[in-house]
This record gives C-alpha cells, sequence and structure tokens, in this order.
C-alpha cells in the first residue's frame, strides 16, 4: 500500500470544529430551565404566500431535444393523398400451372381405387 500525500490535509474534521455546550444562560445540559416565552405573535408560513406554494406553471419545461433525436415540429399543412394503387391482378385473376419436379423416391404408391380430382384449371 503507498503512503498518503503529506501536502495534502486530511479529510477529518479538526479539534476547533466543535463547539462545547454553553455554562451560562437558559439552555445548560445539566440545569432544568424554564420555557422561552415571547410576546410576539407568529411569522409567516411558507403557505401563506402563492411564490412558494408548488404550481403546475412553477417547473420549467424540458427541451424535447434533451431526450429525443429530432423534436417533434408542427405544420399547418395537411396530410399527402395516398398514391393511386397499381393495376394489377389479384391472387384469383390467374392460375399458374403447378408441375412436379423430377426428384428421388423410395418407391411407387400402389393404389387400386384412384379417383381422378378435377382441377381448377381445366
Amino acid at each position: 500500500r503507498a503512503r498518503s500525500r503529506t501536502d495534502r490535509p486530511p479529510p477529518t474534521p479538526g479539534p476547533a470544529t466543535y463547539q462545547l455546550p454553553p455554562v451560562m444562560g437558559p439552555r445548560l445540559v445539566t440545569k432544568p430551565s424554564t420555557p422561552q416565552c415571547t410576546m410576539t405573535g407568529r411569522g409567516p408560513g411558507i403557505f401563506d404566500s402563492e411564490e412558494k406554494t408548488p404550481g403546475p406553471n412553477r417547473y420549467g419545461t424540458v427541451e424535447p431535444n434533451l431526450y429525443l433525436a429530432r423534436a417533434p415540429r408542427c405544420t399547418l399543412a395537411g396530410r399527402g393523398r395516398p398514391s393511386p394503387t397499381p393495376q394489377t391482378p389479384g391472387p384469383s385473376d390467374y392460375c399458374p400451372k403447378q408441375e412436379r419436379r423430377q426428384g428421388q423416391s423410395f418407391g411407387v404408391r400402389h393404389a387400386e381405387c384412384v379417383v381422378p380430382v378435377p382441377d381448377r384449371c381445366q
């Protein structure tokens, strides 16, 4: 472990930081004292003036550029019209010919009763 630097003061408080309790007066530690009374009225409280109370307009607004990538922008122009749909055929307008490719098989399936199924394109 390295030694601490001697030119820097220690972070602990010095001996003059502490105050001893008073020896004379109404607030003695060792003797009971009577309550201290005054004849003045109560001072203004926190909620007496509206300047000290929180409200909806007391806090500042945060800039949206601080937490958003780009702040939202307001415009008076309307939205653009959508582009017209292209005149392309739908899925029911044509029937592509489905061909079976030649591939490997593990054997021929034998069936005695084979009923031909009509195709929609025929």
